[in-house]
């Protein structure tokens, strides 16, 4: 079975606000995190950061060791989510998810065509979000598992053709 897609943005996500003064930084078992991730999503980083300071931060964390890193090109875009709306197109009914500490009203993914059940908003704010982030993304990965997955791809092509033509 195909790993479904997971657009990953990193500040206020692996990055997170809390401690004495609120400082945004990494929150506790990123690595953990990040190779979870990597083991049941084929994963895109999803960043405001330049792609070279998302393959230097993955370095230095060593996470670039979980899996590939992929980076969304989207920084000709006004903002994410016209991107990923263009992007979600190209996966032809494969499985994705989208998890961002901002996500645009139900409303505006409407009118893009983007699956509101599909755009996780995780809270900027504490040390502990990666922990319920995962209890989320496990009760998704249960959705897309079986006939769910097999299903939702066009009949003729294979999940892993639309994965490709995404990431292309």
């Amino acid at each position: 079975m195909n790993k479904p897609i997971l657009f990953h943005d990193i500040d206020g996500v692996i990055f997170g606000y809390y401690g004495p003064a609120g400082h945004l930084q990494l929150r506790p078992g990123v690595a953990d995190w990040v190779q979870w991730v990597h083991e049941h999503f084929t994963v895109i980083w999803f960043s405001v950061r330049r792609e070279t300071q998302v393959r230097e931060l993955m370095q230095s964390l060593c996470l670039e060791k979980f899996g590939t890193v992929r980076i969304a090109q989207w920084n000709t875009y006004a903002d994410k989510e016209p991107w990923l709306a263009v992007e979600v197109k190209k996966l032809n009914g494969a499985p994705w998810l989208w998890i961002d500490d901002h996500i645009a009203s139900p409303g505006r993914l409407e009118f893009l065509g983007l699956a509101a059940e599909n755009c996780i908003r995780v809270c900027p704010d504490g040390p502990n979000e990666l922990i319920e982030l995962k209890k989320i993304l496990e009760s998704r990965l249960e959705r897309f598992s079986g006939s769910e997955l097999s299903s939702s791809t066009p009949r003729g092509e294979t999940s892993a053709t639309a994965n490709k033509k995404a990431l292309t």
